[in-house]
């Protein structure tokens, strides 16, 4: 390759949407990622409000051309953008995983939370499993996360980055 389509060559760029805790891994994890010069991560700490929107402005205008998103963030970003996303999941077995941690512990009533348009979680399956006394606890926007915590009579919680 010349030098000349050497300095027309971008590279692929995806954005990885977080927030808290969740951002700080994404970045943990795509430093360990193989350095390619066709492919470069951008880590946004997001939100489920407009933080998102000037995320998404800012990855855009940085050439980021797929986004990647908890099922929250993935939630708000398809009701506003079409551009591409991956979002990952939560599946049975880390929620299982987190109910056993927690039963180990000496916890008796788990709250398993979630977004409001996040996919609901098999409480009646993680119960017939570990035979837990489950509550969801579902939030339409964060600062309702706060209330939920403090008043909720759960010995823990178990959810998204949101929960922790």
């Amino acid at each position: 390759m010349n030098d000349d389509k050497l300095a027309l060559h971008k590279p692929f760029r995806i954005c990885v949407l977080g927030y808290s805790r969740l951002t700080s891994l994404s970045r943990e994890v795509v430093a360990e990622l193989p350095k390619t010069p066709d492919l470069e991560y951008i880590v946004f700490d997001s939100s489920l409000d407009e933080r998102q929107d000037e995320c998404i402005v800012t990855a855009r205008r940085l050439g980021c051309e797929v986004f990647v998103a908890g099922p929250a963030a993935a939630v708000r970003f398809s009701n506003y953008y079409s551009y591409p996303l991956v979002a990952y999941q939560i599946k049975d077995i880390d929620y299982l995983q987190a109910i056993k941690k927690a039963l180990d512990q000496g916890y008796t009533h788990i709250g398993i939370t979630r977004y409001l348009y996040s996919p609901a979680a098999n409480l009646d399956l993680y119960t017939n499993i570990t035979g837990a006394a489950l509550t969801e606890l579902i939030y339409a926007e964060i600062p309702q996360m706060y209330e939920i915590a403090k008043h909720s009579d759960c010995d823990v919680l178990i959810g998204n980055q949101m929960t922790q």
